[in-house]
């Protein structure tokens, strides 16, 4: 079983700009520092920001959604957004996991209160084996005030909980599975590794979406190959399992054998 990819990191007042420019590929102007951020040339497959029904509308202007996140900071180390990157099934088009990634949004964090901001990215690398589609969600970290329908002046502290990733891996988790049983996909995905489900066995290597359709159409990739590989050691890792819970069987079958037989001839010996 495969285990999600899902990394978090903070992105701080001065870098709000130039982080939702490059992965937007859009061209903002950060106007508290008077510069700007051009990454129109940035291939993005799609983006798209979804907000709370109660936010103001001009929040959808990336530009816009920028300055307002660094005009409602005050500390010169603020913290403006959370990054959450994620990789997405090759086995699913890449329609599917824009609908898949705008669902996992909606529910866990647009639900909240979060204004957020969403762009995918198929992977576009020098090696096209590296090249996988995923996408990079853009949190806001103050909630929208009920009153203006603008960023609050208090931040939402539960929103920094580290529980809250366990949880968000989690979901994910549920969504994929639930995306490759509509698919009629015969696989599942877990959000933990395979040392903290307890699971003695070797990881396989993520596939590019180039490796898995060579693959799907019956081509060996170096990485196909190394899986393969890493299954035929898990093959022979569960024969050895099951080779020792058998000589353990037969054991505790011998004993129990032994024992019977000495009781056997105590009995005897005290009938003599």
């Amino acid at each position: 079983m495969d285990t999600i990819h899902l990394e978090v990191k903070n992105v701080n007042i001065g870098s709000t700009a130039a982080k939702v420019a490059y992965q937007r590929g859009e061209r903002i102007q950060d106007e508290r520092l008077g510069k700007v951020h051009d990454y129109t040339g940035k291939e993005v497959v799609f983006s798209e920001i979804i907000i709370p029904e109660n936010a103001l509308s001009k929040l959808l202007d990336s530009q816009v959604f920028v300055n307002e996140l660094e005009k409602a900071e005050r500390r010169k180390d603020a913290r403006t957004l959370r990054e959450i990157t994620v990789s997405l099934p090759n086995e699913l088009s890449i329609s599917e996991n824009i609908e898949l990634a705008k669902k996992y949004i909606s529910e866990n964090f647009v639900k909240l209160g979060m204004c957020t901001a969403l762009a995918v990215h198929e992977g576009h690398n020098v090696d096209p084996e590296k090249n996988n589609p995923h996408c990079h969600i853009l949190l806001s970290t103050r909630p929208i005030c009920p009153k203006t329908g603008g960023f609050a002046v208090k931040k939402n502290r539960d929103w920094n909980k580290r529980a809250n990733v366990t949880l968000w891996r989690e979901s994910l988790a549920a969504e994929i599975n639930e995306a490759y049983k509509r698919k009629g996909i015969s696989k599942e995905v877990a959000h933990k590794s395979n040392i903290k489900r307890g699971v003695d066995k070797e990881a396989q290597k993520y596939l590019s979406r180039i490796d898995y359709e060579r693959e799907k159409r019956g081509e060996h990739t170096p990485r196909g190959d190394l899986n393969r590989e890493i299954q035929a050691r898990n093959a022979e890792r569960d024969a050895a399992k099951m080779k020792i819970v058998e000589i353990k069987r037969k054991k505790r079958e011998l004993q129990q054998r032994i024992q019977n037989e000495i009781f056997y001839e105590m009995e005897m010996e005290m009938e003599r």
